[in-house]
């Protein structure tokens, strides 16, 4: 048995920048257009300023921002499974727009594809394989394994663009063959825990029935 991942994907779509609605954090889905998002999103920006605050408790490092951006920040990770003492100190930097339509801008997907694809900003895990927060969101079985506030903001941006942000598995299962694991939504113990701070951004009508509301946050497809 092997495999590869899990690895994250922002999967943007220029052309069509409602595609993160096709499905929210409820079910049945409940369409939001470019607007809605947005306003969505700058209700949600005390809940990332509150992560952004709490990241810079921890040792990240504030930088000056503009119109475009919430407060930028930057941090090195230290990553002792490297053999270089070069490697083993890994920058990495966190930028939010101010606005849900930014993650759709055409200029702008190869800055966002780099911070979720290519740096090691989120780390991808899956359960049982020597990740340091499997203990907190057990009933998932893929996540970021990061400091709990970026792991807050990763899991409310997953509830935000479901179809957008997603970390994805493939499994060569023997005498099988391959299947690929897609983690579109946060772990529904995350979502209850935060129920009161995330329901006044989304709505109250996105966070009933909760049974419903994750019956697809995984996708599983044979390769």
């Amino acid at each position: 048995m092997g495999g590869e991942g899990p690895y994250l994907r922002f999967l943007n779509d220029p052309e069509d920048g409602s595609q993160s609605s096709r499905a929210s954090p409820a079910r049945p889905p409940l369409p939001l257009n470019n607007k809605q998002l947005d306003e969505t999103y700058t209700r949600a920006h005390a809940f990332l300023l509150k992560r952004i605050e709490q990241l810079v408790q921890l040792g990240w490092e504030q930088h000056e921002t503009d119109d475009a951006l919430l407060t930028p920040l930057s941090y090195t990770r230290f990553r002792p499974e490297y053999t270089s003492l070069l490697a083993q100190r890994s920058r990495v930097e966190l930028r939010l727009p101010r606005t849900a339509s930014a993650w759709f801008e055409p200029s702008l997907i190869p800055q966002w594809k780099t911070m979720f694809e290519r740096s090691a900003l989120f780390e991808a895990r899956r359960h049982g394989r020597g990740s340091s927060t499997s203990d907190r969101y057990a009933d998932v079985y893929l996540y970021v394994d990061v400091e709990f506030p970026l792991q807050d903001i990763f899991n409310f941006l997953q509830c935000l663009m479901p179809d957008v942000l997603v970390i994805i598995r493939v499994d060569d299962l023997d005498d099988i063959g391959e299947s690929e694991t897609t983690q579109r939504l946060p772990s529904p113990r995350w979502i209850e825990e935060y129920a009161e701070e995330l329901c006044p951004i989304f709505g109250e009508e996105r966070f009933t029935n909760v049974p419903e509301r994750f019956s697809n946050a995984v996708v599983l497809r044979s390769l």
